[in-house]
């Protein structure tokens, strides 16, 4: 129930609130009783006033803001607090916002600080009434979705009432940890400190045709991702979580011999294998995923993005990736740098997806659609055009052409059509899901924020320059010294993609958090770098100028000269 000036700010949630109140969260300087103005005190605000809102009442909360709290909250580093000055918060915020114009926070490009930092405010607030009861929440209650979750106590009920404010918790967190500890603790228990064994031919990999039969039944045993689940389904391992919990001690899963590359792996050909399988998996050279549909046209911000196939059956695929991914939540030694769309970490983490979700993904369908339904409701689209457009949309949406039928209304269609684009990848991703929740309590991936799970899959995937730098460590190079220098001024020119294939390069792994050492090699200013991957480390000659390293480490990291070993 949205009231007062600006909707975006203030609303109350279900029942009208006597008197409007200024709402300031406790432990924030110049707090009365815990009543106060929201965005004004220490640091400035611009003096709005809320309605107290009622947490358990079913209150709704804007996307943009649920898009941009869980990542302050990553940025925090131990999540959103009620912070020490109004001003830190601000400049959190403020951080946070530059370039969302075009980036993804272009939903808040609108709003101004002070705007944000109230609603901020309010969320906290909300939050920290949540944590005071958070410890009745049952965890051993089955998990089911909206109206069949029974007992007000359950966490489906929790997560429905009080939506994304949860997800915000501190105390949310410390049952998510204690869930994902617990499991941890059991796979330590069960894993072997041996890797399996198995040899990988790469050149076959690289050669074959890529993958067209969506539909195969068994898989084409081209790509090194099939190479490797078809070796463990013969073993029996595949499709065995137990063999997914490795040992505390255990740095990876199994070892590589690579056909004809002569390849001792201490670490660097495991690595090695592991990047390759998600580049495979983001490629036509695996059926499993598929091109956002904004590929082609370039407008969304996740435009490189991918989707799983809708088309493609190979569940056991699909099963055995989302084990590989409890063993990275679990494990934490690898990374799997998948380009996943927001979009699919979503429904992993059992949220409920809108169609704006889908409209980030399609942005030129989902306004195709959003056109037609404005031209119906104003009566300026016949009936034959809208049966005849609303059948080809439905094909689209992969439902059946008979599905669409003058007996049912234009809205019901309309509606049908957007939901049908919601489940298009439905059993894909129930398959993922179900071979993720063998190593990862359920409970405590529905506690998940999505872009949470997302970093702990694939890691950081933008590659920032200073968390690049702290973990890159310089051997036998004067840490003031011109190479130094330029190194440093040339990784922080390189793209997130290049910063990707230096780490790739030096690690066999292209993801953060991941160390990597830059140790002084002699050599002529023609030569190039090399790296050992077992070591993590990447051999760097001194060149004479800054323009020739970057034109020799550029060459070096883009063919993948690399000496494994």
């Amino acid at each position: 129930q949205v009231t007062g000036a600006d909707p975006w700010i203030s609303f109350s949630c279900g029942r009208p609130v006597p008197a409007r109140k200024k709402l300031r969260p406790k432990g924030i300087p110049g707090a009365a009783g815990g009543d106060s103005q929201g965005g004004g005190g220490d640091g400035g605000g611009d003096g709005v006033e809320t309605s107290e809102p009622r947490c358990g009442e079913g209150g709704r909360h804007c996307e943009a803001c649920h898009q941009l709290l869980p990542d302050l909250q990553l940025s925090l580093g131990t999540g959103l607090r009620p912070p020490s000055s109004m001003e830190f918060l601000r400049r959190r915020i403020d951080s946070a916002l530059e370039g969302a114009a075009g980036g993804r926070y272009h939903l808040l490009s609108g709003r101004t600080v002070d705007q944000l930092v109230a609603r901020a405010l309010l969320l906290l607030r909300l939050s920290a009434l949540v944590d005071s009861v958070a410890q009745l929440i049952d965890l051993c209650s089955p998990l089911l979705q909206g109206e069949d979750a029974e007992g007000v106590t359950s966490l489906a009920q929790v997560q429905r009432v009080c939506q994304m404010v949860f997800r915000l918790s501190p105390a949310r967190r410390t049952l998510h940890h204690k869930l994902v500890d617990d499991a941890k603790t059991k796979g330590h228990n069960l894993g072997s400190l041996s890797p399996l064994e198995m040899t990988i031919d790469r050149r076959k990999a690289i050669s074959g045709p890529p993958s067209t039969d969506a539909g195969q039944k068994a898989p084409s045993g081209w790509s090194v991702f099939e190479q490797i689940f078809a070796k463990l389904r013969a073993r029996g391992h595949a499709t065995d979580p137990n063999w997914f919990h490795w040992a505390k001690k255990s740095v990876q899963w199994w070892k590589v011999k690579f056909v004809n590359e002569g390849v001792i792996d201490a670490g660097g050909g495991f690595r090695e294998s592991v990047s390759t399988i998600a580049e495979e998996l983001m490629s036509d050279r695996t059926p499993l995923f598929v091109p956002v549909p904004d590929a082609e046209d370039g407008i969304s911000f996740h435009r490189d993005a991918f989707l799983p196939n809708p088309h493609c059956r190979q569940f056991e695929q699909y099963a055995f990736l989302g084990r590989l991914m409890g063993a990275v939540v679990l494990g934490g030694c690898e990374k799997l740098p998948l380009r996943l769309h927001p979009i699919v970490w979503k429904s992993l983490c059992q949220h409920e997806l809108t169609w704006a979700d889908w409209a980030a993904a399609d942005p030129c369908g989902a306004k195709t659609l959003d056109n037609i339904a404005a031209e119906v409701a104003r009566g300026t689209l016949d009936d034959d055009t809208f049966y005849d457009m609303a059948a080809e949309l439905a094909e689209q949406a992969m439902l059946p052409r008979q599905a669409v039928s003058s007996a049912q209304g234009p809205a019901y269609l309309l509606d049908l059509i957007r939901q049908a684009h919601l489940d298009k990848f439905a059993a894909q991703m129930a398959a993922i899901r179900r071979g993720l929740c063998e190593l990862v309590p359920l409970h405590a991936l529905y506690l998940y924020c999505p872009t949470a799970l997302e970093v702990e899959v694939v890691g950081h995937p933008d590659i920032p320059f200073e968390m690049l730098k702290q973990s890159t460590n310089l051997r036998g190079f004067d840490a003031r010294g011109d190479t130094a220098k330029w190194l440093w001024e040339v990784l922080e020119e390189f793209t997130p993609a290049e910063r990707s294939l230096f780490l790739r390069f030096g690690t066999g792994s292209g993801a953060l958090p991941n160390k990597i050492n830059v140790e002084r090699r002699d050599g002529r200013p023609n030569s190039l770098p090399t790296a050992s991957t077992c070591s993590r480390t990447l051999c760097l000659p001194e060149y004479p100028s800054k323009a020739i390293l970057k034109e020799k480490l550029s060459i070096a990291i883009c063919h993948r000269e690399m000496e494994l070993g």
